[in-house]
């Protein structure tokens, strides 16, 4: 068989799906993590004026009917990002557990690097800065806090150790070791019940190509249109529980015609 064309523009061929994130709005969004079958999907109901003499006059669109839906299935079933998609229907708490104090993390060489900052694997579960206690380097010995590193946190509001590099002989083939004391969670909550005003969220798919380049839709006021339901599987069943989601976006008439219901932007497609 021929080939009827050819490929106009490389880079407007999607591969691989999305991070998806909502927020009350685009400064403060949560990634939701692990998800399948994320879709996006606009739609409206048709007006059709048509005369009797002449056909078909105009097409437009019923305003309210304007909707912009994004849903799947997600696969991290993280209560106080449900508490977020939901809009504030919902009663969100955490009770802390037990403190764990000496607790050790190893890094041998080539699992960090100087000047990035190096995550505390176990984090307090209020979201606290994290006691560190000691780091320590096989060849460098003790480093002292805010003179050979600092104690700082990434954009998702995790806590690690960020080492500078040193003036002379940087010395990254060594292990180091990070001693700290940290509280967990012992449990989440999540009730519900008797709240009826659903808060609107932004929302936010981003792909990105293998040069980091992304594909970015942004819906800017989305309500969440579905109760939680969880899909637990067999015992023998190798696929994971799974709770699909529904946020359905409409026009935010605060924003300027014609950028009132989403955005898509685009540096993959760029020629």
């Amino acid at each position: 068989m021929r080939a009827m064309t050819t490929v106009q523009n490389p880079g407007a061929i999607r591969i691989g799906s999305a991070k998806v994130e909502v927020g009350p709005d685009d400064q403060n969004l949560v990634d939701l993590g692990t998800m399948e079958n994320v879709v996006f999907e606009e739609s409206w109901t048709e007006i059709r004026r048509i005369g009797g003499n002449v056909g078909e006059i105009s097409r437009s669109i019923v305003p309210s009917s304007h909707v912009a839906v994004v849903s799947g299935d997600l696969v991290e079933i993280e209560l106080e990002n449900l508490n977020t998609i939901r809009g504030g229907i919902d009663n969100y708490t955490k009770e802390t557990g037990v403190q764990v104090t000496g607790a050790k993390q190893t890094l041998n060489a080539g699992e960090w690097e100087y000047d990035k900052l190096i995550k505390i694997e176990h984090q307090n579960g209020d979201g606290s800065e994290i006691t560190v206690s000691e780091v320590k380097g096989s060849e460098s010995g003790v480093l002292t806090v805010d003179t050979h590193y600092i104690i700082t946190r990434n954009d998702k509001g995790e806590w690690g150790i960020l080492i500078f590099e040193p003036d002379t002989d940087p010395e990254e083939d060594q292990t180091i070791t990070i001693t700290y004391n940290y509280t967990p969670l012992a449990s989440k909550t999540l009730t519900s019940g008797g709240a009826t005003v659903i808060s609107p969220n932004v929302v936010r798919l981003t792909n990105y190509d293998a040069q980091n380049r992304k594909f970015e839709i942004t819906v800017y006021k989305a309500y969440n249109s579905q109760g939680i339901r969880i899909n637990l599987p067999n015992y023998s069943d190798e696929n994971t529980a799974v709770t699909p989601i529904r946020l359905e976006g409409v026009r935010d008439e605060s924003r300027s015609l014609k950028d009132q219901l989403f955005k898509i932007v685009d540096e993959q497609g760029v020629l």
